[in-house]
């Protein structure tokens, strides 16, 4: 096929267009990604069948806690920090976990007699 004398040829894209549509793709992408990341259920789980005590927080807010039993704490921020120990001394275990949508990221435990459990995270 031949092309008709005297008509336009094809568009060529110049290359600062092809340019900017890709910057518009991958700021798309990452805007997706960072929304999606603060999206996620984030939440601190702590169990000690005795009393037990300390700080969950992020860098919106924190809690000073003193409770027994298993307790869930949910965040929002990117930051997520948990020190929490033993009130009585018991043998017991003492735990705490970081979740995100239902997954452990980060957890950690003791058994010693006024035992400490410290964990952080950072979802950035």
């Amino acid at each position: 096929m031949s092309a008709i004398p005297g008509a336009p040829g094809p568009k060529r894209r110049t290359p600062i267009y092809i340019l900017a549509g890709a910057t518009v793709v991958i700021v798309i992408v990452l805007l997706a990604v960072l929304l999606g990341e603060a999206r996620a259920e984030k939440e601190v789980r702590i169990s000690y069948a005795d009393l037990w005590a300390g700080t969950v927080s992020d860098e919106r807010r924190g809690f000073e806690l003193r409770e027994y039993g298993q307790q869930s704490f949910f965040l929002e921020g990117r930051d997520v920090a948990v020190s929490v120990h033993k009130e009585d001394g018991g043998p017991g275990e003492l735990w705490a976990a970081i979740l995100v949508d239902g997954r452990i990221i980060e957890y950690a435990n003791t058994t010693e007699p006024f035992g400490e459990v410290s964990l952080f995270h950072s979802f950035l």
